[in-house]
């Protein structure tokens, strides 16, 4: 039996506050932040330094703060610092969209196809409500 150990609430809270307080133009921030997190495993979780979960959580944030139902949000994000001494620098890929199934895997052969590895994939699947212009 595998056991899924999650990220602390205490972390999470700092990094959702964190993530609030740069966008106080969006209600919701907070609540996604802790949405997205609280689906991690610790595992994953660990991959990335408070900083470094702020930056991804910023930026991800702004992807789905506009989105039409059907057309998905695409974005490669080259300027993610993920250390926070600034050493190593990884691409995100961010894609927002309905819940399709195997769309994760089939983003990860495409990739694989390409030469591209994957460090993580963070996969949260949200139910969120939006308005008649698509904002979040």
């Amino acid at each position: 039996m595998t056991v899924i150990i999650n990220p602390s609430t205490s972390a999470i809270n700092a990094i959702a506050g964190l993530v609030a307080a740069a966008n106080p133009e969006q209600a919701s921030a907070k609540d996604f932040v802790q949405a997205v997190l609280a689906q991690m495993s610790l595992e994953d979780f660990e991959l990335q330094d408070q900083q470094a979960w702020v930056k991804i959580l910023n930026s991800l944030l702004q992807v789905c703060a506009v989105r039409r139902p059907g057309i998905a949000s695409v974005r490669v994000n080259q300027e993610v610092s993920l250390l926070a001494d600034n050493s190593h620098t990884r691409s995100s890929l961010e894609i927002v969209s309905d819940d399709f199934p195997f769309l994760v895997d089939s983003f990860k052969m495409v990739l694989d196809e390409l030469g591209i590895s994957c460090y993580a994939i963070v996969h949260p699947v949200l139910s969120v409500e939006r308005d008649g212009s698509g904002i979040l």
